[in-house]
This record gives C-alpha cells, structure tokens and sequence, in this order.
C-alpha cells in the first residue's frame, strides 16, 4: 500500500511515519482518509466541505485508539 498523505514527498513520509509510530493498525484507514480529502478537491466541493469531511473521517480513524488521537491533529 502506497500511504498518500501530503502534498509532496516531504509531507507524505513525515505523515507515514507519525501514523506508524503512533498508530500503525489504523494506517489503512488514515490513507483512506487522505485520498478521499484530494479526491473532493479534485472534484471542486470546496475546502470547508472537503476539510470538515477530512477532519471527521480522521476522528472516526482514530476512536478508541488512544495513541491515535495525536495523529489526527498534524
């Protein structure tokens, strides 16, 4: 699985590495999240639609998981 969190390489080894270290049986699922945020800006919803979608699909990746709530505030 190739992790697509960022908007270039930088970002997306330093988002990979915070979500291994902190939260690795959730990784699949932050990804997911990831890709869904740039495909609403592919098709244009907006950033407060595309970034409060966002927001939520990585609080629901980490319920539960408590050393996954550092990650879904980077």
């Amino acid at each position: 699985m190739k992790f697509e969190c960022g908007r270039n390489e930088a970002e997306n080894a330093f988002a990979a590495l915070s979500v291994t270290l902190n939260c690795q049986p959730r990784l699949a699922h932050f990804n997911n999240c990831c890709i869904a945020h740039d495909q609403c800006y592919d098709n244009q919803l907006g950033r407060i639609e595309c970034d409060n979608a966002f927001c939520n699909c990585l609080q629901m990746a980490a319920a539960g998981q408590l050393f996954c709530k550092p990650v879904t505030s980077l």
